[in-house]
This record gives structure tokens, C-alpha cells and sequence, in this order.
């Protein structure tokens, strides 16, 4: 009896103490100090594609309760320029609000970096990110959330060119996987809590359709005009594809001049280079028709006309709708 006494005793006690000692009320780990994050757009400006960056006005706030001070420690990760960044706070020191929270809000203004992704221009959706990240303190120290509450965006903001159809707001762990050349660092402490402000933006698509598609469609269809004059006019012919061919060069590079230099083909590029290949198959089907005229075979010439006009009409509708409907 007392050896089972003792028995228990020790399972109690041995019991007990894992009990503390994983017990998060009793941890040495000490959890993250929590700070709200919010953000209120004013203003978007000077969106340039060749730069890949934006100009943007907005009020960024902070709300926590620990002894750690994050209004004065965050820093933008994306900004550009950052001597030309203003951030100005409303209070010399935090504000205290009724429910014990420190309380700062700064009014923002800036141009930051934005990696645009132009495969689908003119009828391209762009994310344009403000990122957020203290500068001193680890993801292990602090850790940012979302005040959904009151972020909003002014919604009188023109943006022209363009339209705002989404905001969102995020926060992620960010690890930079180096101790930055300092070997005293620990590597699995290079960790920062990240806040992401995304405002989407879209193209109003039928202007820009009109704008940069409809006039290679004109220059298109002065090119199909070719196969209903007789083959007899081969100066005619030819003239108007080639003031077509340049024509077109003329329109791809006003309609490409604010992109910059773009390492890979756009979508506009795509219709352009279509346009080429039918202009180049009209000319190629005008010297074909001319030789049969110049021996005596006028009714062939026509013919060949005629199912050219047809071949190549159909066959620029479809490529150009598969075109933009795979963008």
C-alpha cells in the first residue's frame, strides 16, 4: 500500500510538472506584442509604366498596448526616393485612448515601386502595393494586424486612364533568410511582420479597344481593299500595302511609347505582329495575281483574289479574338 502510495506520488508530481512547464500561461517564450495596422487612400497619381512606379497620399495609423513604440520604427519597403518621402505624425507623442491603446497616425506622401505586369496591355489589371515593415523589431517581438475597421480610400479619386475596383489589405512573416553579414545573428530571427495595402486598378477596356485596336483595324481593312482592284492597277496595289505596312509601324510605336523597355511581347505587340503577317500575305497574294494577269489568265487572278479576301478577313477576326481572349 505505501509503495503504491509512493508510486502515485511520483506519477503526481511528474505529471504536474510538465503541466507548468508547457503551459503557455507559465512559458519563458514571451508572445509578440499585437499592433493594428489601417490605412485611408487620398490620392493616386503619376501611375508610369516605365518606371514601375506610382505616386500615392494616404494616412497610415498604429495601435497597440505594449511598451514597444512601432510608429516610430516602421519603414515602407517598396518606396522610391526615399529622401522625397513625407511622413508627418498628428501627435508628438502616442496618443492614449479609452481602452488603454497607444494611438498614431501619419500622413503620408510618396512615389513607391510597383513590378507591373504588362502582358495583357492596354487591357491590363494592375495591384499597386504599399508595404509596410518595422525596421527594428522581429516578427518574435511584434507582429502587425489588420484594423479592417476604418481603412478605406477616398472616393473621389480620379485616376486618369484609369479605374480603382478593389482594396485589400494583408500581413505575412517575412524572412529574409541571411543574418545580413553578421554571423553573431541569429538567421531564424530575420524575421519581420509585413502590413500590404492593394489597391487593383483596371483600364476602361472598350475606350482602350477603341483607342488602340480600332485604328490597326482600319489600317487592316484598307489592306483587304486591295484584293477588289483589278490586277491591272499594280501601282495602286502596291502602294496601299505598303503605306499600310507603315502605317501600322507608325501606330505600334505611339501605342507602346509609355512602356518603356519591356523584356518580353505585350498583347498589343501580339495584334501588331498579326498585322504584319496579313499585310506580308497581301502582298505576297498581289504578286501571285499579277502573274497570272501578266499571262493572260485575268479570271484566275480574280478568283484568287476573292478567296484571299475571304481567308485572310476570317482568319485576322479569329486570330485577334483568340489574342485577347488568352491575355
Amino acid at each position: 500500500m505505501k509503495l503504491l502510495n509512493k508510486t502515485s506520488l511520483f506519477f503526481i508530481v511528474v505529471i504536474s510538472y510538465f503541466s507548468w512547464f508547457f503551459n503557455p500561461a507559465y512559458s519563458q517564450e514571451k508572445e509578440p506584442e499585437k499592433v493594428g495596422v489601417g490605412l485611408y487612400l487620398n490620392n493616386i497619381a503619376n501611375i508610369d509604366l516605365s518606371e514601375n512606379t506610382f505616386v500615392a497620399d494616404f494616412y497610415v495609423w498604429f495601435k497597440w498596448k505594449g511598451s514597444l513604440d512601432p510608429s516610430k520604427t516602421f519603414e515602407f519597403t517598396n518606396s522610391y526616393e526615399k529622401w522625397a518621402l513625407t511622413q508627418t505624425p498628428a501627435y508628438e507623442e502616442p496618443k492614449l485612448l479609452p481602452d488603454g491603446s497607444k494611438y498614431q497616425i501619419y500622413r503620408v506622401e510618396g512615389k513607391f515601386v510597383c513590378k507591373f505586369d504588362l502582358h495583357a496591355y492596354p487591357l491590363d489589371v494592375q495591384a499597386l502595393n504599399i508595404e509596410i515593415e518595422d525596421g527594428k523589431y522581429h516578427s518574435k517581438d511584434m507582429v502587425y494586424y489588420i484594423d479592417n475597421k476604418d481603412s478605406d480610400f477616398e472616393k473621389e479619386i480620379k485616376v486618369p486612364g484609369w479605374r480603382i475596383t478593389d482594396l485589400t489589405a494583408s500581413t505575412f512573416i517575412y524572412d529574409y533568410k541571411t543574418n545580413f553579414g553578421d554571423n553573431t545573428r541569429d538567421m531564424q530571427f530575420e524575421k519581420y511582420s509585413r502590413f500590404k495595402y492593394t489597391a487593383d486598378i483596371s483600364r476602361p477596356q472598350l475606350l482602350f479597344l477603341f483607342k488602340n485596336i480600332l485604328p490597326i483595324f482600319i489600317v487592316l481593312i484598307s489592306v483587304f481593299t486591295v484584293f477588289y482592284i483589278h490586277p491591272f492597277y499594280i501601282e495602286v496595289r502596291s502602294g496601299i500595302i505598303i503605306t499600310a505596312l507603315l502605317s501600322a509601324v507608325a501606330l505600334q510605336i505611339t501605342a507602346s511609347s509609355d512602356l518603356g523597355a519591356v523584356g518580353y511581347m505585350v498583347l498589343i505587340d501580339k495584334i501588331y505582329n498579326l498585322s504584319y503577317v496579313v499585310t506580308l500575305l497581301a502582298l505576297i497574294e498581289t504578286v501571285v495575281a499579277i502573274g497570272y494577269k501578266d499571262i493572260g489568265v485575268v479570271e484566275k487572278a480574280i478568283r484568287i483574289d476573292r478567296m484571299s479576301f475571304k481567308i485572310l478577313g476570317l482568319g485576322s477576326i479569329i486570330s485577334t479574338i483568340l489574342i485577347i481572349f488568352d491575355r
